[in-house]
């Protein structure tokens, strides 16, 4: 009797559990979206600081292109720390 009471509090454990995460983190099929879309826009950022890159003429042409890849860098973050932020209020 007391094992099926301790599995039966084991499986309610799980279930709320998974709930909790599915909440959190979506489906299977909207992390996957989530993380291409984020790849993809990683793969522009860095597209964009290739072509500023080679568009370079001298020192200060590269010196804008990092100062601008610094920026965008910093925008990130700061939306990333936002998100994350909001996250653990939510706790």
């Amino acid at each position: 009797m007391k094992s099926r009471v301790w599995v039966l509090m084991v499986g309610m454990a799980l279930v709320g559990a998974m709930g909790a995460q599915a909440e959190e983190g979506g489906t299977f099929e909207e992390r996957r979206a989530k993380l291409l879309k984020h790849l993809d826009e990683r793969i522009a950022a860095l597209g964009s600081a290739k072509s500023c890159i080679q568009s370079a003429k001298d020192e200060a042409g590269l010196r804008a292109c990092h100062d601008k890849m610094r920026e965008e860098r910093q925008e990130r973050l700061d939306e990333w720390r936002e998100r994350r932020r909001e996250r653990r209020e939510k706790r």
